[in-house]
């Protein structure tokens, strides 16, 4: 796994998504701070499929660490290990989660003082299909992000990788997501914002798979680091796929609100569950900017792309949220990129709005639909503020967003 996003907070934004916001979010990635190990992870099992974590602060100085979407989140079935088994890899039933730093309130922290060690205890057959009684290994292996008690607003990323623990899928493994209620269907306003942005996001996703098949912009080559015709053509197949699915009925059900047993705390923006076939939207989704016509920003109809490059069911396999961000998302290698939700939203935005591979905005961008308001689910506006907060290394980091994705609902 890599590192995560950064994104510079400029004046003109709104609320980003979720993960939550409602104006244009303007990313850039957050370098990782892997020149000193600041966490250390250990794992035990504790039989079956059962886990305990121990993550140290071995630093000198106080960390304030985000505990949603991953290692620390407690709250729902996040990937928080990579597990392999002799008979192969079992598929990752979980939730992804998407958040934007700058709309993270306090209970998605968690404070760790030097050499403090808190315990997180999970089933891993909560968040991965396992076969009943076959033998598997698990490893923490990813990154944490943290800021600093005296600059809050400034984010961090630090790696970190466990030891390697083996153990036995118990004989009830099924994955307990199964049995969850169906969620609460949209509002007629909700159902008329998701087709606008559905359609929106289908027209982004054409635009972008048209441009990797022709490959001549030189945006693929920017974002995918490939001139690879078998690349052009895995990238182009998924943005079909996505197109498909945002202009038709589809595979996936589309919520726009949560139920009691999605977690939305913390101000995360969306939720997808990518083997359910599931998306479910936060209230910060909402607060977005609905249309933005700007190179580098993301709106809802992008966020909307992001979410459904996260199914198995549009295309197999699902993408991750490797990294979030402009930034990050350029500093991905070509198998990465391919595998990164954001890679995808962000060369859809820049085909969409004609950027240039510079960065640059070519003449008029694409046509946008519907107005560049948020909506709440009432029916309000919410008031813009920015997208994101900061991402840096110790020597800089301006404020910035991070990555909004919320899914993308309103289709019977």
């Amino acid at each position: 796994m890599s590192f995560i996003q950064l994104v510079h907070f400029f004046g003109l934004l709104t609320l980003a998504a979720g993960k939550p916001v409602l104006i244009p979010r303007q990313a850039s990635g957050a370098p990782q701070d892997g020149a000193r190990n600041l966490i250390d992870v250990q794992l035990q099992a504790l039989g079956n499929s059962t886990v305990k974590a121990f993550i140290t602060n071995i630093a000198d100085e106080n960390l304030r660490v985000v505990k949603r979407g991953g290692l620390l989140d407690n709250e729902l079935p996040t990937k928080k290990v990579a597990v392999s088994g002799s008979d192969g890899n079992p598929t990752f039933t979980g939730a992804e989660v998407d958040y934007i730093n700058s709309h993270l309130n306090d209970d998605a922290f968690m404070e760790l003082a030097p050499k403090q060690t808190i315990e997180s205890i999970f089933d891993i057959a909560d968040s991965h299909d396992l076969v009943a009684g076959q033998k598997y290994s698990a490893i923490a292996d990813g990154n944490l992000e943290y800021t600093k008690l005296n600059n809050p607003k400034k984010f961090f990323v630090v790696p970190y990788t466990s030891n390697t623990i083996d153990f036995d899928a118990p004989e009830d493994s099924a994955n307990r997501l199964a049995t969850r209620a169906t969620l609460e269907s949209c509002s007629g306003e909700q159902n008329k914002l998701m087709q606008e942005n559905l359609a929106q996001a289908a027209k982004m996703a054409e635009a972008a798979a048209a441009d990797a098949r022709d490959g001549s912009s030189g945006l693929f080559q920017k974002f995918f680091k490939s001139q690879d015709e078998a690349d052009k053509k895995e990238v182009a197949e998924r943005l079909e796929a996505i197109a498909k699915e945002a202009t038709s009925k589809g595979t996936l059900n589309y919520y726009c609100q949560p139920s009691a047993q999605d977690s939305c705390g913390g101000n995360i923006a969306a939720i997808t569950y990518p083997t359910l076939n599931r998306v479910v939207n936060c209230q910060a989704y909402y607060e977005t900017q609905q249309v933005v016509n700007q190179c580098g920003y993301l709106d809802q109809a992008a966020i909307s792309l992001h979410e459904f490059s996260h199914a198995t069911s549009v295309y197999a396999p699902g993408t991750e949220d490797v990294v979030y961000g402009l930034d990050g998302v350029l500093q991905l290698s070509t198998a990465q990129a391919k595998n990164n939700a954001d890679s995808f939203a962000y060369y859809a935005n820049s085909v969409f709005n004609n950027c240039s591979a510079d960065g640059n905005q070519n003449g008029n961008s694409g046509t946008q639909p519907g107005a560049s308001t948020g909506m709440n689910n009432g029916g309000g506006f919410t008031i813009p503020w920015g997208q994101g907060t900061g991402q840096g290394n110790e020597q800089g980091g301006n404020q910035g967003a991070g990555q909004q994705t919320g899914g993308s609902t309103g289709m019977e």
